[in-house]
């Protein structure tokens, strides 16, 4: 797979990679797959940890060369940790079974795993990224992932998006911040006891005589007027609030990934 393919420009590699390094410190020597193995090996030898990268092939197809090197005999480890990023959804479900099979056979046993895939529930990767990707086969959820890495004799201990790969929501989407004005009871109260309306509007008894029916449908316009305005706006901010939720939901982070333990035999 090639740099940053199905990534929001917001997500430069290393940005993107760093945030696994805390995953794979005291877990060295990890064998890294796929096209960030040299990005990331650079980064790791930075802390002092080993790293050895298989990546694409001359025909660019880095799941094909990295079975091709897991699968021979005798496997090329042991290694204690092993990471993949943007690789298992170039491959269909049996293919990816096949590659985190033989990535358990070059582990040790209790050996890590942190396997990194496009964001199903994102809105960049739906949106097109991942579809730019011409050697996407298929999305994988956390929970499939799961599953595959359990049937390939893995323990998930983790699963978590990549915060690194969030896309920046685009100030129109979630507009102007929505503006509530303040409570009118209080003013319009004081409105009506300058006009000696006020027991009608507080229920209080008349004070100086007026025309009752006039101030009886004043006070009650107003009283009515101001308790709609401040359900209006009540309703308008929930409903501002509401979207403002919805958009932060569907713009996840494009990067999802699993940790996993190498099970013993």
């Amino acid at each position: 797979m090639g740099r940053g393919q199905g990534l929001p420009p917001e997500a430069p590699d290393s940005e993107r990679l760093r945030h696994y390094l805390p995953l794979l410190r005291g877990h060295g020597p990890v064998l890294v797959l796929g096209g960030d193995h040299e990005e990331l090996a650079a980064l790791l030898a930075v802390d002092g940890v080993e790293a050895t990268g298989i990546g694409p092939g001359r025909d660019g197809d880095a799941a094909t060369a990295a079975l091709a090197r897991l699968e021979a005999d005798p496997p090329p480890g042991p290694f204690s940790a092993a990471f993949c990023a943007r690789l298992l959804d170039h491959l269909q479900p049996d293919r990816t079974l096949r590659l985190l099979a033989a990535v358990r056979r070059a582990l040790v046993p209790g050996g890590r795993l942190v396997a990194a895939v496009a964001n199903p529930a994102s809105y960049a990767v739906l949106a097109g990224s991942a579809w730019r990707d011409p050697a996407l086969a298929r999305l994988y959820d956390p929970l499939l992932l799961a599953y595959l890495c359990d049937q390939a004799g893995f323990r998930v201990d983790a699963s978590e998006t990549n915060p690194a790969t969030r896309p920046d929501l685009p100030p129109w989407l979630l507009g102007d911040e929505p503006v509530v004005h303040p409570e009118l009871a209080e003013a319009i109260g004081g409105a009506v006891a300058k006009l000696g309306l006020e027991h009608h509007y507080f229920g209080r008894p008349a004070g100086e005589p007026h025309d009752p029916a006039f101030a009886y449908n004043l006070a009650h316009v107003l009283k009515t007027v101001a308790d709609r305005l401040a359900e209006t706006q009540a309703a308008a901010r929930g409903i501002a609030l509401s979207h403002r939720a919805l958009a932060r939901a569907l713009h996840e982070p494009a990067e999802v990934y699993v940790v996993a333990a190498r099970l013993p035999d």
